[in-house]
């Protein structure tokens, strides 16, 4: 699977986890999830920087649709990079090559 596909897959992911694990938590009690929310809502107050008025209703999907571009965008990032950045780090194949040569 594409790398983008991955990175794209993998925000949503984690952002309906942050949304599920803070629902559960009792409200008394921190969560492990609040150091997350302040970078998670961001989005929110770019938006509100910007004079864009987004309904209440709308604001989980608006956050869920940033953040799923932002993983797609580092996934395809990193699929740019993957080739030219493995020529400075030492693979298993490198050491393959230098067992088979020893």
């Amino acid at each position: 699977m594409p790398y983008w596909i991955q990175g794209f897959f993998f925000s949503i992911a984690f952002i309906l986890l942050i949304f599920f694990l803070k629902v559960i938590c009792p409200i008394d009690l921190g969560c492990v999830v609040d150091p997350f929310l302040v970078p998670l809502f961001s989005p929110l107050k770019i938006v509100s920087f910007l004079h864009i008025a987004i309904p209440v209703q709308w604001e989980a999907l608006c956050i869920l649709m940033f953040w799923s571009l932002v993983g797609l965008c580092v996934g395809v990032l990193y699929e740019k990079t993957k080739g030219s950045l493995s020529k400075y780090f030492i693979t298993e194949e490198d050491e393959e090559i230098e067992d088979n040569q020893l």
